[in-house]
């Protein structure tokens, strides 16, 4: 299942994700630090990113939840 609106796709989060996702959690981690809870360096890693998004994809797959992929929103080209 896939939503597409205006050059942005929202689809379920997929196991290849994790590099993207652990690249997307140290670049924006300054930012987002005054509204993240206190996080260790293991946290920013692409081991503990490879973990959550396995817990997520089983939880997807067990139906507990439907994750979209929270901010990592794909960006896509439409003509």
């Amino acid at each position: 299942m896939k939503y597409s609106v205006e050059g942005c796709c929202l689809r379920p989060l997929p196991r290849d994700d994790v590099e993207m996702i652990s690249r997307y959690d140290r670049v924006k981690r300054r930012h987002l630090q005054p509204w993240e809870p206190l996080r260790d360096e293991q946290y920013f890693t692409t081991d503990n990113a490879s973990a959550r998004v396995e817990q997520q994809v089983n939880s997807m797959q067990s139906e507990n939840c439907w994750r979209l992929g929270g901010p990592y929103v794909e960006i896509v080209d439409q003509p």
